[in-house]
């Protein structure tokens, strides 16, 4: 199994990101996978998932700020209401994106103007 980490500092250490990551595969045939730092462009969650849910969140909480328990019920209606066809569709589009950053030699211009 894989399990993909953006690469954020929220992650930890570098000495934990390596101990938490070799204990994963060895206890349990876990494999990390960490994505380049600061590439929204290639992280699945940013590219619609997150986006997806703060969109529901934003439209059905935007008279509740006040109120972290029905923060908490916005956030999970806005996961339990996920299209399947939204995270199809991010993992369809990550290898387009890939392609269009190799074409730019490294650079992300040709995914902004995609």
């Amino acid at each position: 199994m894989y399990l993909v980490m953006d690469n954020a500092r929220g992650h930890g250490t570098r000495e934990a990101r390596k101990e938490y990551t070799r204990r994963l595969l060895e206890d349990f045939n876990i494999e990390i996978i960490q994505q380049s730092a600061c590439s929204p462009e290639v992280n699945a969650l940013d590219l619609g998932i997150w986006m997806r849910v703060q969109s529901h969140v934003e439209h059905r909480h935007r008279e509740q700020r006040q109120d972290p328990d029905r923060l908490a019920v916005s956030v999970m209606e806005a996961w339990e209401n996920l299209p399947e066809q939204t995270i199809h569709w991010v993992f369809e589009r990550i290898p387009i994106v890939l392609q269009l950053i190799v074409k730019g030699g490294g650079d992300n211009i040709n995914v902004e103007d995609w």
